[in-house]
């Protein structure tokens, strides 16, 4: 794989940047990275945000100067053997895809000539990696979706999805962490809460984690919610 380009963001900022090339995936890259920084903690470092093809590192300009931060950060890119694959933690959601919260299952599977049953197989399917948490508080994007189910984005967004929807947007699947405007197709819900604000950490899933989806009924869906759901 080839080896990201480093770049300033702004005065403090710094951002590794791979190549846009869809033959090549490197969040396995980007999160190993990620994780090795932060298990060197330096003084004037703020934070460290993965992204798909993107890794940025703020840091205090008073404390790196540019020459300094760059060969630091080259470092961590310079030898793949020091890069071993990201172990995020395995979380599984469960999710209800009955039509009642489905809002648009059966237009997916109408997109694409299948049924309703094999949608929801080929989502439950793969297991998918948090590639960035983003667009509201502890919203997961997570690649991996089946390129047999992916549908564009609505024309119209809605004004309201509700919190915990599970939907695809083109070539990725997330989940609605908080009711909010959206474009997404719906395919269903989960019960499980993926942020509170007073939760340590507040966001349930982290970039790096692997996600799996598995059905449950719309009886298990309202016993779980009515509970109370949380992760």
């Amino acid at each position: 794989m080839d080896k990201p380009h480093l770049v300033p963001l702004g005065d403090s900022a710094a951002q590794f940047e791979w190549p846009e090339d869809p033959k090549i995936d490197p969040i396995g890259e980007v999160h190993s990275i990620a994780n090795r920084l932060r298990k060197v903690p330096r003084d004037g470092i703020s934070s460290i945000v993965p992204a798909y093809r993107s890794l940025t590192v703020h840091y205090d300009p008073m404390i790196w100067s540019w020459g300094d931060l760059s060969h630091w950060l080259e470092s961590f890119a310079m030898d793949s053997s020091q890069n071993p694959p990201c172990m995020g933690r395995m979380i599984d959601i469960p999710v209800c895809y009955d039509t009642e919260l489905g809002w648009d299952l059966v237009e997916v599977a109408n997109y694409h000539r299948v049924s309703v049953e094999e949608v929801i197989r080929m989502h439950c399917e793969p297991i998918y990696t948090v590639a960035m948490i983003g667009f509201a508080p502890g919203f997961p994007y997570l690649s991996g979706l089946a390129n047999a189910i992916a549908t564009p984005r609505k024309s119209s967004p809605r004004l309201q999805v509700p919190v915990g929807a599970v939907a695809i947007g083109g070539n990725q699947t997330g989940i609605y962490s908080i009711a909010s405007p959206g474009g997404w197709n719906i395919l269903g819900q989960t019960p499980v809460v993926l942020f509170q604000k007073d939760r340590d950490p507040p966001t349930l899933l982290q970039a790096g984690d692997k996600v799996r989806f598995r059905a449950i009924s719309l009886e298990d869906f309202r016993s779980w919610h009515g509970a109370g759901a949380t992760k």
